[in-house]
């Protein structure tokens, strides 16, 4: 679409011409929407202040997400920590973040930030279907309020949403639009009853905890597991052949909540244990996922009586297939036994991320560190597999 000049007519259909029509208020919400983007920007910069106080947020996204410390979160997953930070976590004396920056730098902020930032101060996450999508923008209903908001279309928006989507999403009005503040999380519609009695199944249990059903209060409480819903969703597609992921997630806030805080391990099912690197090595490799493997050679015995005391069945099934794989690929294969299997859990354990040195897999083989770290060079050289 060309740019209107100014002095054609509105494309408003008024007849005006455009200066004297829609442009004035098209310039102060481009205005608006830089103070948006400044505002938000100056409170990221002062979260960096509170990392220790956030830390244990950080600890339960990984844990639900069933990653290890040393791997990096999306781009995505990381702006949607950023924003449960932001606008839910209580930092100091249960305040939000967003509040103690409102609280210490509002006077420091321009006319338009400061009537921005009072749109953002109790901005919470909500869950949208998209009931239709027209020139105006898209409608959104609050699948629990019952409103509805017809959100400016922006690129994310028309990237991401077709009509009857159900979005997990914040939506503020910065002065005459309504947008989308932060990320975007996506559930196809059909899988509408089952978002649904993942959500009532967090508010009873709220509810039973807290003896209050106050949404506002329940929605900023429970974000982290509602947020994530959506990935949830996505790691179960790859995990399973049935399509009940609401009793899964569930399955899995139940034992996330049963948790002493952060300190134990979150297993939900051995298949939720199963990394996506795996996964993605399960179909480049041809890999079968059999209830049980039974190995054939003096390295997999080994192997697997180690193996089983640190992982999943289904992760002990992908180490045989792998060093099958491996030994397809190998003309000869010389040297200690143990030393192979050693080299064999380093790479699973990288895979899965368990965080083991190779000095901690030597330890439980009784093996050298430069042992484990040489065949596992050996067995990956030949797999190509990236870490």
């Amino acid at each position: 679409m060309s740019k209107v000049g100014r002095n054609e007519p509105c494309p408003c259909g008024s007849e005006q011409k455009y200066k004297k029509c829609c442009l004035p208020q098209e310039k102060t919400q481009r205005l608006y929407n830089n103070a948006k983007q400044n505002v938000i920007n100056k409170a990221i910069n002062f979260s960096e202040k509170f990392r220790s106080e956030t830390r244990e947020l950080k600890k339960d996204y990984r844990k639900l997400m069933n990653y290890g410390h040393s791997r990096e979160l999306a781009q995505g997953e990381a702006a949607n920590l950023t924003n449960i930070i932001l606008f839910d976590y209580p930092i100091k004396e249960n305040q939000t973040l967003i509040k103690l920056f409102a609280e210490k730098y509002s006077n420091q902020l321009n006319r338009r930030e400061k009537r921005v930032l009072k749109r953002l101060i109790d901005l919470n996450l909500g869950v949208y279907e998209v009931k239709k999508i027209d020139k105006e923008g898209y409608h959104l209903k609050d699948l629990w309020e019952n409103e509805t908001f017809i959100v400016s279309k922006t690129d994310t928006l028309t990237e991401m949403a077709n009509e009857h989507d159900i979005l997990f999403t914040r939506i503020a009005k910065i002065k005459n639009t309504y947008q989308i503040i932060g990320t975007l999380g996506k559930v196809v519609n059909d899988l509408k009853e089952q978002v649904i009695n993942i959500i009532n199944y967090l508010q009873t249990a709220y509810e039973s905890t807290n003896k209050t059903s106050y949404w506002n209060k329940f929605i900023q409480e429970y974000s982290l597991f509602i947020s994530l819903i959506p990935s949830k969703i996505q790691q179960l597609k790859l995990r399973q052949n049935d399509d009940n992921y609401d009793q899964k997630i569930i399955e899995l806030v139940q034992d996330h909540l049963s948790l002493d805080n952060i300190t134990e391990e979150l297993i939900s099912t051995e298949e939720s244990n199963l990394h996506n690197s795996l996964l993605e090595l399960k179909n480049r490799f041809k890999i079968t996922l059999d209830d049980n493997i039974e190995p054939t050679d003096k390295i997999e015995k080994i192997a697997t009586e180690k193996m089983k005391q640190k992982l999943t069945l289904p992760e002990v099934n992908v180490s045989l297939e792998l060093w099958r794989k491996f030994k397809e690929k190998s003309d000869s294969i010389r040297g200690n036994a143990t030393s192979w299997a050693a080299g064999l859990e380093y790479l699973v354990n990288r895979l899965v991320d368990l965080n083991l040195t190779q000095g901690d897999v030597g330890k439980r083989y009784e093996v050298s560190a430069s042992t484990v770290a040489r065949t596992y060079k050996k067995i990956n050289k030949q797999l190509k597999i990236e870490l």
